[in-house]
């Protein structure tokens, strides 16, 4: 049977690291000098500008096989992982993004936010965020026709 452990493990090992080299590599760079943000396309050769849904499923995934993304090849990809938090309050899959395209980008990067804060607790920016971003899909639940009490 294969060992989907170490299928995750080298998938990490590949899509994290800044010196692979070859044709589309490395996958991950800095998106600017201070070193903020990293570019992670979704898909090899495609626009180095991170989604959400591939960026936090990778850290998730990573912290899932035991790895510690927090420092992860000298990098805390979990701190990096809440640039896709919005002014509007919720986590959203582009980082200049908005909400409302697509209620399928809408709602995953959060539900992703979500496991990843439950993967590393005890962050009060992260716990922060996970309380407005409740109160934001709640008022979305009211605002479509939800129940309040």
């Amino acid at each position: 049977m294969r060992d989907w452990r170490q299928v995750t493990r080298d998938y990490i090992d590949l899509v994290f690291d800044f010196e692979q080299r070859g044709e589309h590599l490395p996958l991950v760079g800095w998106l600017d000098e201070r070193r903020t943000m990293v570019s992670f396309p979704s898909y090899v050769g495609g626009p180095n500008d991170p989604e959400a849904v591939n960026y936090l499923a990778a850290v998730i995934s990573g912290s899932l096989v035991g790895l510690d993304m927090r420092n992860h090849r000298g990098q805390d990809w979990v701190a990096l992982g809440m640039n896709f938090f919005s002014a509007e309050g919720v986590y959203v899959n582009r980082l200049r993004g908005g909400t409302g395209d697509s209620f399928w980008y809408d709602v995953f990067p959060n539900v992703l936010f979500y496991q990843l804060n439950a993967l590393y607790p005890e962050n009060p920016a992260r716990d922060q965020q996970a309380l407005t971003v409740a109160r934001k899909w709640h008022e979305a639940c009211v605002a479509l026709g939800g129940k309040t009490g």
